[in-house]
């Protein structure tokens, strides 16, 4: 959109907000807006939400109700939540899911309903730091995972699987911060949001080999805690490369994704059941870091 300069008292240049931007943020007279200067481009922003602060869930609008209606609207933003339902089965629900919602709050509950409020901020200052310890968990997350292998004390697994759940919490906080504030540069907001929407399938894919796992009586075959190993390493060399660019680490991301996943998925063919389940997860894991690393490419573009 265009906008003509206003000139006032000879030196003093305005121009207007546009009318649906102001009506969305609220921003009032009076109030002051955060201007930052990037080459010719001039960014205003506020620290006020951009998103509706209230919305009703309820089977009338949404159908079945289902978690995830409840993870969606908190990734968007909202403030004010109310659940409309019919069982205690939902209930459960609605509160099994709010561990994972950063912030939310039950403040009121009825015979069919509950209502939900944040009752913290959302900050962009704190995504950066988030973001890196969603990076940290995994890495944990896979390197547990082998240890506990080479122990042979699969009981254990379920130790680092609860470390999925972490993650959610973690992942659902930033897409919840990139959607309400934005990203410090729009132009790699969606890049970023892809990133963090992939490092938590990478944690399903984490949880999914502790599940298939946790219950074995006798050790699985030494290659496939190598095949962890390897699919470690790759993530981890996506993990410095995102945090210091080198070429050399995202060449060797794409160089060995392809070969590492078709290895994974010609030994399912006679591996046994559980490990076929391992070695899907991993060849999935695979796929998922050479994504990333593409994004990752976008974003030092």
């Amino acid at each position: 959109m265009k906008r003509k300069i206003i000139q006032i008292a000879g030196s003093t240049h305005l121009i207007s907000l546009p009318i649906a931007w102001v009506k969305r943020t609220g921003v009032k007279k009076g109030e002051e807006l955060d201007l930052e200067e990037q080459g010719n481009k001039i960014i205003v922003s506020t620290d006020k939400n951009s998103v509706p602060s209230s919305i009703v869930i309820s089977e009338e609008r949404f159908g079945k109700f289902h978690p995830n209606y409840l993870s969606a609207v908190y990734h968007l933003g909202y403030e004010d939540v109310e659940v409309r339902y019919d069982t205690d089965k939902t209930f459960q629900q609605v509160q099994d899911r709010l561990s994972n919602c950063i912030g939310y709050e039950i403040v009121n509950q009825g015979d069919n309903f509950c209502r939900i409020k944040s009752i913290s901020q959302v900050s962009l200052n704190e995504f950066d730091q988030i973001f890196r310890k969603v990076f940290l968990l995994l890495m944990t997350m896979g390197g547990n995972i082998v240890e506990i292998l080479e122990e042979g004390k699969y009981s254990r697994l379920k130790e680092a699987k609860i470390l999925e759940v972490t993650n959610n919490k973690l992942t659902d906080f930033c897409k919840r911060v990139l959607n309400v504030r934005g990203y410090t540069d729009y132009n790699k907001l969606t890049t970023i949001y892809t990133l963090v929407t992939y490092l938590e399938m990478i944690a399903d894919e984490y949880r999914d080999i502790c599940d298939a796992l946790v219950d074995k009586k006798t050790k699985i075959s030494p290659q496939i805690v190598e095949d962890i190993k390897a699919v470690n390493t790759m993530f981890n060399e996506l993990y410095e490369s995102v945090y210091k660019f080198e070429k050399k680490k995202i060449e060797s991301v794409f160089d060995k994704a392809q070969p590492l996943r078709k290895s994974l998925l010609d030994k399912m063919v006679k591996a046994k059941p559980e490990e076929r389940l391992v070695l899907h997860s991993l060849a999935n894991i695979v796929s998922e870091v050479y994504e990333m690393a593409t994004a990752n490419l976008e974003f030092n573009i």
